[in-house]
């Protein structure tokens, strides 16, 4: 499975670069304690695009990829997430932005909502 990511970022690395200037590779982790308890810790390895649709107050960005699960006393486990989120410019000082994420599992996928809002001095 890891492959098949590698050949797609190879591949969008060798097109134009009009293009590929949009892509990205991001990792991200999450960790959960309770306490001083650890309850798993989850890395994030995504290939991404990101545009800005033809407006200077809107911006957009997909991520899907692999994601590496380690739970207390467990082994870890591979997993597919994704994300799709948005930026709104208010201002140029306000910003908006908001994600969906999704996690694939045995049973019910894992999801969350993010919004927020960022305020530049």
């Amino acid at each position: 499975m890891i492959k098949k990511y590698i050949l797609i970022f190879i591949a969008l690395l060798a097109s134009p670069s009009s293009i590929a200037g949009n892509f990205y590779v991001q990792t991200e982790n999450n960790t959960e304690l309770v306490g001083t308890d650890f309850k798993e810790t989850r890395t994030d390895l995504h290939f991404g695009y990101e545009g800005d649709a033809d407006t200077e107050f809107f911006s957009y960005y997909l991520q899907l990829g692999p994601s590496i699960i380690a739970e207390d006393d467990t082994k870890a486990m591979g997993r597919l997430s994704g994300k799709v989120g948005m930026n709104v410019d208010v201002t140029k000082k306000l910003n908006f932005y908001s994600d969906f994420f999704i996690l694939s599992t045995n049973n019910d996928n894992f999801k969350k909502v993010t919004l927020g809002s960022k305020y530049k001095f």
